[in-house]
């Protein structure tokens, strides 16, 4: 079940097991921990924007812990010589000191886990060193903290946290605690796709695509190796491994799909094939609800400064969000790319479902040039209303684009169309005098002469000048009396119109 997704009947049978064990024996108790820990393991999976994300991960930090105390009360009965292999054959022994120290280090890793999203940094830190310490020779145990250390290493800048806790010496023991998961364990991808993600950020990139290289031979669907390998190598020599990832049966192979389709669009020009590899891209779960996934922070291009506008509250974000709307972003950007395609193929309509599927899944939150494409679209369906307030938005942002500032104007001049068209000659006035400021702040500029009359414009786009000239041209059709009215306030260019 849990390979399939269905987590919901995961957390059901855990449940039903736990309720029905008798914990009268230890084998029995070592079961219920078995299953706690499975408990909280499911409720991690769900990513925190689920409904009642508080809740679950309670839950889940209670399960783990409870787990953690059953196994803390039995390794303290074997320090303490108890007999705890009462009615356990001997072949089991072995089996069950194992499975003690298994699930010490696994509850300890989702204690740890639970105090992460939480933000409580300092204390999982400690779990996650108290588990290496009880079982050094444990992979899982030792990754976990490697990745632990190195990610606080790399979002210092991000997250407030004490610079007494994370040193600089974490990043070196942070390679170091990798280097050493993969000697423990070279089967796992895990290490050598963070320590090529940590190659990256140190712009040692033959080195990056080396660890990125071994993790996806590994497993071909590793989400931060594809991902990684996608950002250093150009597209065209990622055609292979993308193909190969998508062959594979994964759920986390979205990244593999999305390559595909740029591949598709940008070398191949076929926006058709495109468009179904994007779709396909949208189902997988590390692009659909990545903050599920244990590794997802390393989703990020460590590269990208993720400046993206957040139209709600611009004071909140300050133009920069946090790794989990990052991580939106990337969905985001998939429906984006998803309605580019629809647009290349003239289906405007279904580009602008993508593109509010864009603005929903990224939080509310979108790039300039998403925004103004989406804007473009909107224009081009004659959606005059909706495209202003995109183009506003746009311009909120970054006062000197050009194409925002062009589909504003176009924009008013459509508006002034109908205001005159209506007798509302004094608002269709007012809208072109909006439109002409548009393109002359952004798009055209005046040449004065010496006496300080106007003697020309200029642009280096012949459309903004064709933009402005009929902006200019509409004024004929209003009645004088709206110009006289407004005679003090005009600049003398504007008196002309």
């Amino acid at each position: 079940f849990l390979a399939g997704g269905r987590l919901a009947r995961a957390r059901e049978i855990y449940s039903n097991v736990v309720s029905e064990l008798d914990e009268s024996s230890n084998i029995s108790l070592l079961l219920v921990a078995h299953c706690r820990c499975g408990l909280a393991g499911t409720s991690l999976l769900y990513p925190d924007d689920e409904p009642g994300d508080g809740l679950l991960r309670t839950a889940a930090e209670k399960n783990a812990r409870e787990a953690l105390n059953i196994v803390t009360s039995l390794k303290s009965a074997l320090d303490t010589k108890t007999d705890i292999f009462v009615n356990i054959p001997p072949f089991l022994r072995l089996i069950f000191l194992k499975s003690i120290s298994s699930i010490n280090c696994n509850s300890r890793q989702l204690v740890a886990n639970c105090l992460v999203r939480a933000s409580r940094y300092e204390d999982a830190k400690v779990f996650l060193e108290k588990a290496v310490q009880d079982s050094p020779s444990n992979f899982d145990a030792v990754f976990a903290l490697g990745a632990f250390r190195l990610r606080q290493t790399l979002s210092l800048k991000n997250i407030p946290l004490k610079s007494a806790v994370f040193s600089s010496a974490d990043k070196k023991f942070a390679c170091a605690q990798l280097l050493e998961a993969a000697k423990i364990d070279s089967h796992h991808a895990g290490p050598f796709a963070l320590l090529g993600y940590w190659y990256e950020v140190q712009n040692v990139i033959k080195r990056s695509i080396g660890c990125y290289s071994k993790a996806l031979a590994i497993n071909p669907t590793h989400p931060v190796a594809g991902r990684g390998l996608l950002r250093v190598l150009p597209l065209e020599k990622a055609r292979t491994l993308c193909e190969i990832a998508a062959s594979t049966i994964s759920p986390i192979n979205g990244w593999a799909w999305r390559g595909l389709g740029r591949i598709s669009f940008i070398e191949d020009e076929d926006d058709t094939v495109a468009s179904s590899l994007f779709q396909e891209a949208l189902r997988c779960r590390d692009i659909e609800s990545p903050k599920g996934e244990y590794l997802s922070f390393f989703f990020l291009d460590p590269r990208n400064s993720y400046e993206i506008s957040n139209f709600d509250d611009i004071n909140q974000s300050n133009g920069v969000t946090c790794n989990e709307e990052k991580l939106l972003y990337e969905c985001g950007k998939v429906w984006s790319e998803l309605a580019g395609c629809y647009r290349r193929l003239d289906k405007r309509s279904a580009a602008v479902m993508a593109y509010n599927r864009c603005y929903e899944v990224s939080g509310n939150i979108m790039s300039n040039s998403d925004c103004s494409s989406w804007a473009q679209v909107e224009l081009e369906l004659g959606c005059f209303d909706e495209a202003l307030v995109l183009f506003d938005r746009v311009l909120r942002f970054d006062t000197s684009n050009g194409m925002a500032a062009y589909g504003r104007a176009s924009c008013l001049l459509a508006f002034a169309k109908r205001s005159a068209a209506e007798g509302k000659s004094g608002l269709a006035y007012n809208e072109l005098l909006q439109g002409i400021s548009c393109i002359l702040d952004n798009l055209v500029s005046e040449e004065i002469s010496l006496d300080g009359s106007l003697l020309s414009y200029s642009s280096e786009f012949g459309c903004a000048l064709k933009l402005l000239g009929d902006l200019f041209s509409l004024g004929a059709i209003l009645p004088p009396d709206v110009f006289k009215s407004k005679r003090e306030k005009l600049s003398s260019q504007k008196e002309n119109i």
